[in-house]
Parts: structure tokens; sequence; C-alpha cells
């Protein structure tokens, strides 16, 4: 099943713009194989994201769900390789979600995963209802307080997971990731690339973004990855690394 979810334009957007969001709409309604819904008011990524995960799984009834946002070109296998990884990773709590945007040379790890993600990319995450229910609480409850203006949250989540976690604005998938190292999860990524972000626009998709997270020297991957279950010192290896990056101010 696909669904498209398109927000809102901002508050202050002018006529255009708002046209421009409408059209977005439009399109995708023309796609009997899709599900789409706007919103009437600006939500912004994060609120966004929760809320839509949070129907997928409550609502719909989804064990499982592949979230992508925006300004992507996705490999022809991608949606193939993560159903795999979730199949592969399904029974293992260890592992808190799986993508296949890969952020580092393929010789550094395991032959096949990539299981020192630096962070689980809002732009690609696939995870389980049951990982998503041991997060919920935590996640929310950060995202009210930031909306209210409680500056303790920063600090919390900065004495908790280190200063070198950027949590500026938090960000949906920094929150993610920190809350992941609460509960212990794993982000498990293949070492293969098989996003290409080619946003202009926005504060979690520019270029610059992108390019200087080093993505974009990754070579764009466009067939099947062979996501076997990995070596066993995989979970070992990364936990301990996990936990060195929360502890490190």
């Amino acid at each position: 099943d696909v669904w498209v979810w398109v927000d809102a334009p901002a508050n202050n957007a002018d006529q255009a713009t708002q046209d421009l969001v409408m059209s977005c709409y439009n399109v995708a309604s023309k796609y009997k194989s899709f599900r789409t819904s706007a919103c009437m008011t600006n939500l912004g990524a994060n609120v966004a994201l929760l809320m839509q995960v949070d129907y997928l799984f409550n609502v719909a009834k989804y064990d499982a769900v592949i979230q992508l946002c925006d300004d992507l070109i996705l490999s022809p296998n991608y949606i193939r390789n993560v159903e795999k990884m979730l199949k592969v990773f399904n029974g293992d709590q260890r592992v808190g979600m799986v993508s296949a945007m890969g952020s580092r040379p393929k010789g550094e790890h395991d032959q096949y995963l990539d299981c020192y993600t630096a962070m689980s990319h809002q732009i690609g995450i696939a995870t389980w209802k049951d990982r998503w229910a041991r997060w919920r609480r935590h996640v929310h409850s950060f995202v009210d307080r930031c909306s209210n203006g409680d500056t303790d949250g920063m600090k919390e989540l900065v004495e908790r997971f280190g200063a070198n976690i950027d949590v500026t604005g938090y960000s949906c998938d920094a929150l993610l990731y920190a809350l992941m190292l609460f509960e212990e999860t794993i982000p498990v990524s293949t070492v293969a690339n098989c996003l290409k972000n080619i946003g202009k626009e926005g504060a979690c998709s520019t270029v610059e973004m992108y390019n200087s997270q080093g993505w974009d020297s990754m070579p764009f991957y466009e067939g099947k990855v062979n996501a076997n279950y990995p070596t066993l010192n995989f979970f070992t290896d990364a936990l301990f690394k996990l936990k060195q990056i929360r502890n490190k101010s």
C-alpha cells in the first residue's frame, strides 16, 4: 500500500506557494493505487511524521512501515531491499530501524550491512509496530515539550545522549536516533546507498546538508542487496559504539 501525505504550506505562504502545494495533492490523487491525505494546517516535519506513523500503525494496523520524505530518487530496488531487511531483522529487538542509505565505505564494516549508521535518517526509515511503540511515549513527550518552548528538553537530551547528538530544532531524525539509544536499539543500514537526495529547499533536505554528511560521495546503487543476517560480532560492536556516542560529551 502506498500512502501519500501532503503537509499544508507554511502559515505565511503566499497564494502561489499554496497553489503549488495543492497541485502536489491533486497529482497524487489521480493515482488510484495511492491513498492520499492532506493537512489543513502546516504541522512541520516532526509532528507530521509522528502523526503519520502513529496512524499507519494504530489506525491502519500495519505491522511495518517504510517512510520516505520528498526530494528523493529511489533505486529501482530500494523497496525490495528494505523489505528484505525488515524480514531479516523482524524478530530481533536489538534493531530499531532499517534503511538502505549507506553513509560509509563498504570496507569499514560488515560485508553487506553497516551497523554504525550515524543517524536514523528521516528521509528514509523503516520500522516495525512493536519497535515504534517502545519510542512513542518518549518521542511524543519531547515534541510536546519543545513545542511549548521548554529549553530543559534540549538540556536533558544533551545530558542523556551527548552534546555531539544534533538535536537543533528537535529534528525528528535526531529524536528517533536519541530515543533508540535510550532503548539500546540499533539503527541498521545497508552499506549500499540506494537513495539520492536532490532537495533544494527545506532545513532537512538541502543539497548542502546532503553533501556535508558525505552522502554525495557514496555511489548510487541500483541492484539488490544481499542482506543476510550479519556476523556474530555485528551487534556487540555496534552497541558498544553507540553507547560511546551516547556517553560522549
